[in-house]
């Protein structure tokens, strides 16, 4: 509540949309990072938002030029990318 004080008291409810890093097989091609560097980022920025109270959104899941967390082509979550949402596959 500190961070964000409402005129009224309360704490303004902050969100982080959009953000991603893309993967090899994305625009960066070979200088992008690799699965695992890419997750543990992914982590990390989840857990700073998560620690001051603000809620996220990652981009995107799938078909979004190298950010995607799903590959939608054969139907599984790219390495880590689970683990860095805080998730486990059933």
């Amino acid at each position: 509540q500190k961070l964000y004080p409402d005129k009224n008291g309360g704490h303004v409810p902050m969100n982080m949309g959009e953000f991603g890093v893309t993967s090899k097989s994305g625009s960066c091609g070979d200088k992008g990072p690799s699965d695992k560097y890419r997750s543990m980022w992914t982590k990390e920025v989840i857990k700073v938002a998560e620690k001051y109270d603000i809620s996220w959104h990652y981009w995107g899941l799938a078909g979004v030029g190298g950010f995607e967390a799903y590959d939608k082509f054969n139907g599984l979550w790219f390495p880590g990318m689970l683990d860095a949402f805080g998730l486990t596959a059933e």
